[in-house]
């Protein structure tokens, strides 16, 4: 699942930081993060259940995108996971809480 950050209307200048933000469904994992047409690499972030997609290097998400630009391009936020569970070796079905 692909997910694209949103757009301000009036410019991005929010009074807030975005070190947090709340991915849908169970996270099997994340395949890449890409902000202002930068990869970032694995330590950078990481997924605290249920969901929270967290900064872990000190900086926060942005907190608005440049609508129309392409994905990875400068002015963009975009995150790419995987959506789903796993099953263990007993056979059972493990979902992140």
């Amino acid at each position: 699942m692909a997910v694209a950050f949103p757009a301000c209307v009036h410019g991005c200048s929010a009074p807030f930081e975005l070190c947090e933000v709340y991915l849908p469904g169970p996270v099997f994992g994340v395949t890449e993060v890409n902000v202002d047409g930068q990869v970032l690499p694995l330590g950078a972030y990481r997924v605290d259940a249920p969901g929270n997609f967290v900064r872990a290097d000190g900086e926060c998400w942005p907190d608005c995108q440049d609508m129309a630009a392409a994905s990875g391009q400068p002015g963009t936020f975009m995150m790419t996971y995987r959506w789903g569970c796993r099953w263990t070796r007993r056979r059972s079905l493990r979902c992140p809480s």
